[in-house]
């Protein structure tokens, strides 16, 4: 569900917000998966010390609250105006449009009609190059839209994060300090749920900079910077299985 929720939330906002915001928006979403990564770290630690039925019924109870809030909220969200659109329901189109300016702006608004007629012209400038587009064209990157170079560079972006090893790391981490490291259980628990706070930080971070900053320079330099910490971390962990006894010893 996480990568359903990935890949379209994202699209959602960016056709449902201005482009001053829309970064910012993308980062809330992250963040609130981080900050639900956070939280669900701090309560394995917590109810470490609890072995009874709890320590494993309360988990599976109290994430149900967070699907439950969505599931209110979304009967009250509008489809996007490009989608309507594309279903040719201009009317309705032209309706959210005008909702989502926030300005409480007639459907006849200047504004409101002008924002229209900007998607409406894109989707029919999309819909010409497609028809005089051909498979082979966008297969050799000859189509003027070069969209399988966008599908590589989305595609390919969420592919390497995944090959980063984020997730199995944060999965795995209690495993790893216990056998790689040697901290006691209780010891990986609480150094993980400090990792998981050291993501909400930077996620925070990233939510004041993405748009000062700028995002591309935030990819690359994100990229650069996680590669040196596993980099660290392999090496470290090498020399520990080389050398038993350099692993950090409980005392």
């Amino acid at each position: 569900m996480i990568g359903v929720t990935s890949s379209t939330c994202p699209v959602y906002q960016a056709e449902c917000s201005k482009p001053s915001v829309r970064g910012k928006l993308v980062v809330v979403g992250s963040l609130s998966n981080t900050a639900a990564f956070c939280l669900a770290n701090w309560m394995n630690y917590g109810l470490y010390f609890n072995g009874g039925p709890l320590q494993w019924r309360f988990p599976l109870a109290f994430q149900l609250i967070f699907p439950l809030v969505v599931a209110l909220i979304l009967p009250f969200l509008p489809d996007s105006p490009r989608w309507l659109i594309l279903k040719d329901r201009s009317e309705e189109a032209l309706a959210v449009v005008a909702r989502l300016l926030g300005k409480s702006l007639s459907v006849d608004h200047p504004e409101v009609v002008g924002e229209f007629l900007s998607i409406q012209t894109s989707l029919q400038e999309e819909r010409a190059d497609a028809a005089r587009t051909s498979p082979m064209d966008v297969l050799q990157f000859k189509d003027r839209n070069q969209n399988l170079r966008r599908v590589i560079l989305s595609c390919g972006t969420m592919l390497m994060q995944q090959f980063t090893g984020v997730n199995a790391l944060g999965y795995y981490l209690p495993t790893l300090l216990q056998q790689s490291v040697g901290f006691d259980q209780q010891m990986a628990r609480l150094l993980t749920a400090c990792n998981a706070t050291s993501y909400l930080f930077a996620a925070f971070c990233c939510l004041l900079l993405i748009d000062r900053v700028g995002r591309r320079k935030l990819m690359l330099y994100g990229s650069v910077t996680c590669g040196s910490a596993y980099l660290i971390a392999a090496l470290c962990l090498r020399q520990a299985e080389r050398e038993p006894s350099k692993k950090y010893q409980v005392r």
